[in-house]
């Protein structure tokens, strides 16, 4: 009989010789080892592939496959959920690392708590020369195992955090049931939204995590530029991009498709209803939806003129 992983851990990379070394031995070395290993190369033109090749001759739990074309980092994403063949799914960053001990650890309360559909830990940050810069117990507050589903989406949606929840150890059929990684800003934070509306979150309180922050960083490179969306879809049109209205209305449709009672209903909208008064990067919500208004306008009249 085929052995199939317990869990399926996807890389997606672009360019990242110069963490992906580090972040493949962090995973190699867990002592937690029934896993398999899929990376996805999004056409990289640095030695990434030189890289992955070595590691896949080195060991049969890795898979290595390369795009012709950058399809940019969402379908990237994605198509490492088809790949995977474990029970659990857990997305890895090219440029972050795992304590040897993440894995056992979350496949341990993934066991015994059926009604969890994602495990993650605290996370330490560190900079590019793996020295520790902060400790994040973000988490710690929010209501990710209250039985209401509406107060575990209003906590991930309403209270601001790094959002790196989304690469903790999911559940692949839980995973399958959401829309995945979008191709627009944020799709990762409807992503845990979905998640939340369909069972509790559990975050576990030892910091086994390490979250790299470095120049190369998405958010370092293009920050709330609406023309971020071509990271996310190459195929994308640079412009007028109403990115925080869109993810309003994505966390609108995540309660509309999430086959709530009545009440829990009613109670999900009603969030959505607060969610602009939240506070994300200093500010409330409201004030980047009319910036966004302003950014398409001033479009439209440059394009007139």
């Amino acid at each position: 009989m085929k052995h199939y992983p317990k869990i399926s851990i996807g890389l997606p990379v672009y360019n990242g010789q110069k963490y992906l070394e580090k972040a493949i031995d962090s995973i190699l070395s867990q002592t937690f080892t029934d896993f398999e290993l899929i990376i996805s190369d999004n056409a990289s033109t640095d030695r990434t592939q030189e890289i992955c090749a070595a590691y896949q001759s080195k060991d049969e739990r890795i898979l290595y496959v390369r795009n012709d074309v950058n399809l940019g980092a969402a379908k990237n994403f994605n198509k490492l959920v088809d790949y995977a063949k474990g029970k659990y799914f857990k997305w890895a960053s090219y440029d972050d690392m795992l304590e040897p001990k993440y894995l056992k650890r979350c496949v341990e309360v993934l066991e015994k708590r059926e009604e969890i559909l994602l495990c993650h830990t605290r996370s330490k940050e560190i900079n590019e020369n793996d020295e520790y810069i902060a400790a994040y117990d973000e988490y710690d507050s929010m209501r990710l195992m209250s039985s209401s589903p509406h107060q575990r989406f209003y906590d991930l949606i309403g209270i601001n955090h790094t959002c790196e929840i989304v690469f903790g150890v999911i559940r692949l059929e839980a995973l399958k049931k959401t829309n995945l990684i979008g191709p627009y800003p944020a799709s990762d934070r409807v992503l845990i939204a979905q998640l939340a509306l369909r069972g509790p979150l559990y975050v576990i309180p030892e910091y086994l995590f390490l979250h790299r922050e470095h120049p190369e960083t998405t958010w370092a490179v293009w920050g709330d530029d609406p023309n971020r969306v071509v990271w996310y879809d190459s195929m994308a049109k640079k412009g007028v991009f109403f990115q925080h209205w869109k993810v309003g209305f994505e966390f609108t449709k995540a309660v509309l498709k999430a086959h709530l009672s009545l009440k829990n209903f009613l109670l999900c909208s009603f969030q959505i209803l607060r969610w602009p008064r939240a506070y994300w990067k200093g500010q409330r919500v409201w004030r980047w939806l009319v910036s966004d208004l302003k950014y398409g306008l001033s479009l439209r009249n440059k394009n007139n003129s």
